[in-house]
Order: C-alpha cells, then sequence, then structure tokens
C-alpha cells in the first residue's frame, strides 16, 4: 500500500494578517472559494474577512480578536482544502488541531460550511463576552520540566502536547507572568502565543451549556472524509457525538499521540493546509529515522505562496508516485 493522504487544519495562534494574500490576488480557484466564504461570513460579522486580511493591518501587526481571527483561519484553510482536492489530491483522513477540527467537519462535509461559520463566529461572540482574559505559550521543552519547579502558579493548565520538546500552556494573565519568570530563570525558551483566550481550560466553562445549545442546532450528515480527532486520540467514525465540538475546544489537545495513531497503522503523507505550516514542523520531529511517512506545508508567514504550491506540487509528484494529479490554477 502506498503512502495514504491526510489534511491537517491548525488553530489559534497560526493566523497572521495578509495569509493568503498572493493566492488570492493570483490564483483564481484559491479566490473564488474566498470569496465564497465571505459572501458566507459576512452577514453574520457584519463585515469582510477579505477587508480584515488584506485591506487592513500589516503582516506583523497583532492579529488576536477572536471574532477576526476564527472565521479567517476557516475561510483560509477551507479554501486551500478545496484547492487540492479540485486538482486532483484527494485526502483519506482529515486532521484538526483545536479550532482546524471545525474546518475538518466543514471539509469532509459532515456540516455545512454555512453552520461552520456560524459556529465558529458564535464561539467567538460568547468568549469574548463571558470569559476572563488569558494568555497562551509555547514551551521548547518536555513537560517534565514542570515537576522541578516550585509549586506552579494558580490557574495555568498544559493545553496541548505537540512533541517531545514542544508542549503548550495557557492560563490567566498573572499566573501565565508567573511561569514566564520561572521558565526565564531556568533558561528555559519559551513563546507568546496571539491567543487572548483560555482554551483547553476550565476558564471556557462559563460559556459551556451556550456553546452545546448552539452546536446542537445543527444537522450533521456522514462524512465523505473519515476525521481524526486530536482532543481525543481517537478516529471520528464518519459521524460526531453529542459533545464533539466542545470537548474540541474543553479538552488539552494530544497532537503527538494522535499522530503517533497514524504512523502506527502505516506509511502516511501529511499535508500541513494551516497558513503557517506549524503541524507540519511539528511532524519533522514526530516521524522517526528512516520513516515512509514525510510532512509538507503550502504556506508560511513569508509569503511566495504561489512558489510554495509549485513546490509542493512537485514534491507530491516524487512521494506519491505519481499517483496524484498535479496543482493547477483552475
Amino acid at each position: 500500500m502506498g503512502r495514504r493522504i491526510v489534511f491537517m487544519f491548525s488553530g489559534q495562534g497560526s493566523q497572521y494578517y495578509k495569509m493568503g494574500d498572493e493566492l488570492y490576488r493570483n490564483h483564481p480557484g484559491f479566490r473564488r472559494h474566498m470569496d465564497r466564504c465571505e459572501a458566507i461570513a459576512r452577514p453574520m460579522l457584519l463585515g469582510s474577512i477579505t477587508d480584515i486580511l488584506y485591506r487592513g493591518q500589516g503582516r506583523g501587526d497583532p492579529f488576536e480578536r477572536l471574532l477576526h481571527t476564527n472565521p479567517s483561519l476557516l475561510a483560509i484553510q477551507y479554501s486551500l482544502a478545496q484547492v487540492l482536492m479540485e486538482s486532483g489530491l484527494r485526502p483519506d483522513y482529515l486532521l484538526g488541531y483545536s479550532l482546524g477540527e471545525i474546518t475538518a467537519s466543514a471539509v469532509s462535509g459532515m456540516m455545512d460550511l454555512e453552520d461552520a461559520f456560524r459556529l465558529v463566529i458564535g464561539m467567538a461572540r460568547l468568549v469574548e463576552e463571558k470569559t476572563p482574559p488569558a494568555e497562551m505559550m509555547a514551551i521548547l521543552d518536555a513537560p517534565e520540566i514542570l515537576e522541578g519547579f516550585p509549586p506552579l502558579p494558580p490557574d495555568c493548565w498544559i493545553t496541548g502536547r505537540n512533541f517531545a520538546n514542544h508542549f503548550v500552556m495557557a492560563g490567566l494573565p498573572g499566573s501565565m507572568g508567573e511561569l514566564a519568570q520561572m521558565l526565564a530563570g531556568g533558561h528555559h525558551i519559551f513563546q507568546k502565543l496571539p491567543v487572548k483566550h483560555g482554551f483547553h481550560t476550565r476558564l471556557i466553562d462559563p460559556i459551556a451549556a451556550e456553546f452545546r445549545a448552539l452546536a446542537a442546532g445543527f444537522t450533521f450528515r456522514h462524512a465523505g472524509i473519515p476525521i481524526v480527532s486530536s482532543s481525543r486520540r481517537c478516529w471520528v467514525l464518519r459521524e460526531p457525538d453529542t459533545d464533539f465540538f466542545w470537548k474540541i475546544i474543553r479538552n488539552p489537545v494530544e497532537f503527538d499521540r494522535t499522530v503517533q495513531s497514524f504512523l502506527e497503522t502505516g506509511d502516511f503523507l501529511f499535508v500541513d493546509v494551516g497558513p503557517s505550516g506549524t503541524l507540519a514542523t511539528f511532524l519533522k520531529y514526530l516521524l522517526p529515522p528512516g520513516s515512509r511517512s514525510a510532512a509538507l506545508h503550502m504556506m508560511n508567514q513569508f509569503g511566495k505562496d504561489l512558489s510554495s504550491l509549485e513546490k509542493l506540487n512537485e514534491t507530491l509528484g516524487e512521494l506519491a508516485e505519481n499517483t496524484v494529479k498535479t496543482i493547477g490554477r483552475n
């Protein structure tokens, strides 16, 4: 059996202004799908996704407001996935990271794209209105380093495990400030993420009832492409259970163990459909030496997305042993 293909969708923290700008200006297929997302989201947002992304701030400016980042990430990644699939690259599985699981649900056909936008925009409003401000940071070390610290400050938790020396924590600003001092004192490398809310912690529990009610109002179908949930390290058998979307934003992300569940069953080509290439980078640390699996990305913060798409096409031709069609500009 050849490599099976996995599309990966990233979550909060992978966004930035101008993401997809070159593709939107020069790739008709990508622009067509982005314009569809724009038309769907505009009346819900009372604003324009493309105005937010391409006609406002610069690439290096902070892009953190959930009401803007949630629908922007959904639109970018949904559009990228459609470009790939229309060109003949059909994924065998979809793997989402946090918010990316909602994108995966729309790409799979398990939920309508319109409902996916209602969900991410409704969730953003609930979180902004009813949860306390929080901070999130990535730590470039093993979670076990925390065992050598004094008692951790209250109100901070591990929210994601990405690979052996990379995990994520979130919590209230005061507690995260104390944690940063501890990490700096021990010469540990860490990076604050552009996320202002305590996803995957009890800090979002105030929205539980309303968010569950929101998600329960949608109609779901049998997914055309199976989804693998990184919030539960398990295969989603084409249809969600009643608490699927709440667990996505409340449970810690176990990306490392989820990828291991793939690798135990064979060889895969992991294609990062996110705007930053973050998940493909994680994969490079998770793939064992000599593995026939590989990780590729489509976009990054440095632009030149058209050339990246062409390079992806060349690499796919080499790795997929001529089983995948070329990626054109339909």
